[in-house]
C-alpha cells in the first residue's frame, strides 16, 4: 500500500516530509518522492522542486539533504508499484503538462486507460506508465482558475480507489486531500496541517485528526480545513483525538499486527480485485498477458510455496478446481526440488512467496520453467523484493495482499457474475469449496441413512458426525 504525506504550515516542509516518509516505510514500498513549493526568490517566478528515488527513502533523503528545497507546502509519497515498474519516472509525485499541478496517490484508478486515451487525444502527454498520472492531467483539463473546483470535476470522472494529496503552484496556500475506498486523514496542528494516508505519519506532530469520509474532499488553508462532497456540499468534519504512540498507530489501534491484518482482510481482498475485476464481471490481468490459445492448452495447475504461502496454495488448489474446472495441486517448494517433477508445456506453475526471496521456491520455479511449464510468480509483499521473481518467471502478478486473491480466474479475460456469492459462473455452475464440502457431507449422511456403502471405503464424514454427537452428549 502506498504512503502519503502532505504539509502546509509555518515550518519548512521538507524535514517533516522526510521524517513522515520514514515512519511510513513499514507499509512496504519500492520508490519514493516529494514535491515542495519553494519560496519565491527575488526576481524569480514561483517554483516547485520535485525529488524522487527509485530505491529507498534513505536514498531520497540523501538527495534532499544535498539540495534542500525551502518551502512551507509540500507532498511526499512511498510507492507500491501496481501500474508500471519501480522506476524514477513512475515514482510519485506526478504532474500535468505545464508542471503546475502535483499529485500523490494511493489506490487504483480502474478507468485510467479510457481517461488516458481521451486526454492523449486532446494533446496531453504521459511520460510514465502509471494510472496516477491521469489525475493531474484531468485536473488540468478542468482547470478554469479555481483549483478546488477542477479537482472536484476531475474526481467525478474517476472510478476505483484513491487517496490523494494535491496542490497547484497557482494556489500556494491550498493543500487538497480526497479519498474514495482508500483511507486518508487530516492532522490538525497549531497553525499547521497534515494530510496523510496513515495516522502513523503524523502522530509526533498532532493528536487531533480529521477523518475523511467516502467521496469527500478536504481543502486545507492557513485558516483551517474545510470538508465537502464532490458536488461542493459542505460536510461537518469528523474530528477524533488519538492517544496512540507511533507503535500503536502502525497496528491501527489493535494489540498486535496479526489481529490488524485479520480485520483488514475484506479491504485487502477488495484492493487485490480492484482494477482487475470490473463491475460487469470482466476479469483482466495486465501482468498476465497470456494468449487465450495458450491458456486453453493448460491441462493442470501446480501451486508451489512454503509456510503461509503453501497454505494459500492449498486453498487455491480447491478454488481453481471448483472455479476453473482444471486439475490443481499444491506442493511444498522445498520438497518439489528433490522430486522428479511431472510438469510440462501444458502445466501452469504458480509460484507463491511471501517475502519474494525464498531460495527453495526460486529453485522450484526454475525447475518448472526448464521443463517447459508456463510460470507465474506471485510475490505477496514488498515489490522491491520481488524484482528477481519478475525476471525468473514468464509472468509476475504483483499483489498487495494475500496472493491467492489473484488466482481465482483462469486467464486474463474470464467473465464472472457480479451477483455471485460463493459461486462463479465463468464455466458452468461451479461451487465454493466450503459449500462443496458441506454438500459431500450431506450426501454421505444420506448414504448412511439409506444403508448404502460410502464411496471410497472409510466414512470420514460419518466418523466426524459421531465424534461431534459424542461431544454434545458429554
Amino acid at each position: 500500500m502506498c504512503g502519503i504525506i502532505g504539509y502546509l504550515g509555518d515550518r519548512e516542509a521538507t524535514p517533516i516530509l522526510m521524517e513522515s516518509l520514514k515512519r511510513l516505510e513499514y507499509r512496504g514500498y519500492d520508490s519514493a518522492g516529494v514535491a515542495v513549493l519553494e519560496e519565491p526568490k527575488a526576481g524569480k517566478a514561483i517554483h516547485t522542486s520535485v525529488t524522487k528515488s527509485e530505491a529507498k527513502v534513505d536514498t531520497l533523503i540523501e538527495k534532499l539533504e544535498a539540495n534542500m528545497p525551502s518551502g512551507k507546502l509540500g507532498i511526499g509519497h512511498t510507492r507500491w508499484a501496481t501500474h508500471g515498474k519501480p522506476t524514477y519516472i513512475n515514482a510519485h509525485p506526478h504532474t500535468d503538462c505545464h508542471g503546475k499541478i502535483f499529485v500523490v496517490h494511493n489506490g487504483i484508478i480502474e478507468n485510467f486507460a479510457e481517461l488516458k486515451a481521451e486526454l492523449e487525444a486532446a494533446g496531453h502527454e504521459f511520460p510514465s506508465d502509471t494510472d496516477t498520472e491521469v489525475v493531474p492531467h484531468l485536473i488540468e483539463a478542468n482547470y478554469k482558475g479555481d483549483f478546488l473546483s477542477a479537482v472536484r470535476a476531475a474526481l467525478k470522472r474517476i472510478k476505483g480507489a484513491y487517496a490523494l494529496a494535491m496542490f497547484s503552484s497557482d494556489d500556494p496556500e491550498l493543500l487538497v486531500g480526497a479519498r474514495l475506498n482508500a483511507p486518508l486523514v487530516v492532522g490538525l496542528g497549531d497553525g499547521e496541517y497534515y494530510v496523510a494516508s496513515d495516522i502513523t505519519a503524523i502522530i509526533p506532530y498532532t493528536k487531533r485528526v480529521l477523518v475523511l469520509g467516502e467521496g469527500e474532499v478536504a481543502a486545507v488553508t492557513p485558516l483551517g480545513a474545510e470538508v465537502s462532497t464532490l458536488d461542493g456540499v459542505t460536510v461537518k468534519p469528523k474530528i477524533v483525538h488519538v492517544d496512540w504512540d507511533v507503535a500503536q498507530a502502525q497496528k491501527g489501534g489493535f494489540p498486535h499486527f496479526m489481529l490488524k491484518e485479520i480485520h483488514e482482510t475484506p479491504e485487502a481482498v477488495a484492493n487485490a480485485a480492484r482494477g482487475r475485476l470490473s463491475d460487469d464481471g470482466v476479469v483482466s490481468f495486465r501482468e498476465f498477458d497470456v494468449a487465450d490459445e495458450q491458456l486453453r492448452s493448460i491441462q493442470d495447475v501446480l501451486l508451489l510455496g512454503m509456510g503461509t504461502s503453501l497454505h494459500a496454495a492449498m486453498i487455491g488448489e480447491y478454488v481453481i478446481e471448483d472455479w476453473a474446472g482444471v486439475p490443481a495441486r499444491a506442493q511444498d517448494a522445498s520438497e518439489f526440488r528433490y522430486r522428479r517433477p511431472t510438469v510440462g508445456e501444458h502445466t501452469l506453475d504458480v509460484v507463491i512467496t511471501q517475502s519474494g526471496e525464498t531460495a527453495d521456491t526460486l529453485v522450484a520455479l526454475r525447475q518448472a520453467k526448464s521443463r517447459g511449464a508456463l510460470t507465474v510468480a506471485v510475490p505477496a509483499s514488498r515489490p522491491g523484493r520481488g524484482r528477481h521473481w519478475a525476471r525468473q518467471g514468464d509472468r509476475r502478478a504483483g499483489s498487495q495482499v494475500q496472493p491467492l486473491s489473484q488466482l481465482h480466474v483462469r486467464g486474463p479475460r474470464a467473465r464472472l457474475s457480479s451477483r455471485a456469492r460463493g459461486r462463479v459462473e465463468a464455466q458452468g455452475d461451479l461451487v465454493h469449496p466450503r459449500r462443496r464440502h458441506d454438500r459431500r457431507r450431506a450426501e454421505a449422511r444420506a448414504d448412511r441413512a439409506a444403508g448404502r456403502a460410502v464411496p471410497g471405503g472409510r466414512d470420514l464424514h460419518g466418523e466426524l458426525d459421531q465424534r461431534q454427537d459424542g461431544q454434545q452428549r458429554a
